[in-house]
């Protein structure tokens, strides 16, 4: 099934601005460039409409987490979900990319993700 294109969708993008990452001068080696503290960096890849990205943030607080979604449609979802529900993470520590997996390396150093 095709998402229909969202109202306002570039405005109600730009009020998500705290949850999202764009593509960084060198690849990320930890989180310390968008969460300001290093840690393990996880990631979602295909994050839909972010509601297992929100869970996990709020459940590891440890953890920096990434998650990439290419349909900017269903990024919007996700990243306006992360908003709403920032209060409940006991940290800031989830950020979402509109991206395809396969720039990956764009985005990430090798060795730079932790497996989980």
């Amino acid at each position: 099934m095709r998402m229909r294109k969202k109202k306002n969708g570039e405005a109600r993008l730009r009020n998500c601005a705290a949850v999202l990452s764009g593509l960084p001068e060198a690849p990320r080696q930890n989180g310390a460039e968008d969460f300001g503290y290093v840690a393990p960096v996880w990631l979602e890849i295909g994050c839909g409409k972010g509601n297992f990205a929100c869970t996990v943030a709020e459940r590891h607080p440890e953890v920096c987490l990434y998650a990439l979604e290419r349909v900017g449609d269903v990024l919007l979802l996700a990243a306006e979900r992360a908003m709403a529900r920032r209060a409940e993470r006991p940290r800031d520590n989830l950020r979402f990319l509109q991206e395809r997996a396969e720039n990956l390396p764009m985005h990430f150093a090798p060795g730079s993700l932790d497996a989980i």
